[in-house]
């Protein structure tokens, strides 16, 4: 009982420093964690080797807490400050060697109440000549899974865990306001989450999470299950496109709508 007592008090120790509360109730956003002294993680890195090989007393520790947070250990991918620094780092270098043509924009689908509304979680990008758009997306999954939970914890929050029916769909890179706009053209895919990635590495594949401003709404789209728009194409009346003061706020009338 005493060693119990002594696991779960380090546990809530450790977690008060990664911003992962020991309840899980998903209330630090991943801004929180980029802002995070990793040297104050029992002075040891949270890289790609965290497994049974590391048996200091702190590492110990540190792999327990791992292992009983409700997104599980996935080794380089799991929810940690330096994995996510490093894949947000990877995805603007690919970026900016491979331009649009590397990234797809990323959506989470949550079942019950809001099964129709796929939220724009954040952007991946790839080696285009030794990884597809899918792919990029499966080897990520942890990682754009426990993100999308933190930045919706209503909504997405409540249905992650192990064996969660949570959906990851893929869009074309930059695609928002064709996305606001409903083109019956634009279809998204679900990602299939057992996608073999094995022979992929983390540099190979990145992504950069959404981040909410005070007061921001985040972007959303209704959506039918085959990734097809819900409703009819929102036509400008005019011969332009749309601006992002125009999408927001139509956005906040959907919402409004929704609930």
């Amino acid at each position: 009982m005493a060693m119990k007592w002594a696991l779960l008090m380090s546990a809530t120790a450790l977690s008060s420093v990664l911003s992962f509360p020991v309840n899980f109730e998903f209330a630090s956003p991943v801004q929180n964690v980029l802002h995070i002294n990793r040297d104050r993680v029992f002075g040891c890195q949270v890289l790609n080797d965290v497994g049974p090989k590391r048996s200091s007393p702190s590492n110990v520790i540190l792999n327990m807490a791992i292992r009983i947070r409700p997104g599980g250990d996935h080794g380089d991918m799991t929810y940690m400050p330096d994995n996510v620094m490093r894949q947000s780092g990877t995805f603007a270098a690919i970026l900016q060697v491979g331009g649009k043509d590397c990234v797809n924009d990323i959506y989470v689908r949550a079942p019950g109440k809001w099964n129709e509304i796929f939220w724009y979680v954040g952007k991946t990008a790839r080696c285009t000549g030794t990884c597809s758009d899918m792919e990029a997306v499966a080897r990520q999954r942890p990682l754009i899974i426990e993100h999308a939970a933190r930045l919706r914890p209503r909504e997405i929050g409540k249905n992650f865990g192990e064996g969660s029916s949570l959906e990851v769909w893929v869009a074309p890179g930059d695609s928002e306001l064709a996305v606001a706009y409903n083109r019956p053209d634009l279809m998204m895919q679900m990602a299939h989450p057992d996608l073999d990635t094995s022979h992929i590495g983390n540099i190979e594949v990145g992504f950069v999470g959404e981040i909410y401003q005070i007061g921001e709404e985040g972007f959303r789209t209704e959506r039918t299950l085959d990734g097809r728009p819900s409703k009819p194409e929102i036509k400008a009346g005019i011969d332009r496109d749309i601006t992002a003061d125009e999408v927001e706020k139509m956005m906040k009338e959907k919402e409004n709508n929704i609930l």
